[in-house]
């Protein structure tokens, strides 16, 4: 979660210095389009890696949770494309938002085609977050469709996304169960 403030500030930040280039004559608009691509790509590099890492921190995995279909991530991608090249039309190119829309994309589709979904040893990813088995203070199954049944995570901190919400398909129900059973009781106790 902090990562993502960390990034946010970093790039108002250089956003704020490179706009004071541009509005001094120091820099032209198109030094100052590339100076926003740069900061939004490294932000995307760290953020990336910082996820990568924490996933590789939690051990070996023990269950691959199913994912969103091929067919909804097609969609999703072609949807997050076409509103980018319409934002692209609609702005003409400037230091205003294209680097940093272009870079939020980026990293959805990251989060949706590479970053998975996961059991693991001490903890779960799951599309981007990441939780070990100690800061779960509980969990708790609701009815989902016909495929699928909703997990509720509960984690200990209270903050402001203390609850992660999970689609789980049925057949995957009773495994993860029996897991989340051994992992968080046994936390508990």
């Amino acid at each position: 979660m902090w990562t993502f403030f960390i990034a946010l500030l970093t790039y108002l930040t250089s956003s704020a210095i490179i706009i004071a280039l541009h509005i001094g004559g120091l820099i032209t608009l198109k030094v100052a389009v590339i100076g926003h691509i740069l900061v939004v790509t490294l932000i995307l590099i760290v953020m990336i890696s910082i996820v990568e890492r924490s996933k590789r921190s939690l051990g070996s995995t023990v269950l691959k949770l199913k994912s969103t279909s091929v067919v909804v991530k097609v969609i999703f991608t072609c949807i997050s494309i076409f509103f980018f090249l319409a934002e692209y039309k609609l702005i003409p190119p400037s230091i205003n938002f294209l680097p940093w829309s272009a870079g939020l994309i980026m990293f959805a589709l990251y989060l949706i085609w590479f970053s998975g979904r996961y059991i693991m040893d001490n903890g779960l990813v799951y599309d981007g977050t990441i939780l070990r088995w100690e800061d779960i203070d509980s969990y708790e199954w609701k009815q989902g469709s016909s495929a699928t049944t909703i997990l509720f995570v509960r984690r200990k901190d209270k903050g402001i996304l203390y609850k992660l919400r999970m689609r789980i398909h049925k057949e995957q129900k009773s495994t993860l169960d029996r897991i989340l059973e051994q992992k968080i009781c046994k936390q508990q106790n």
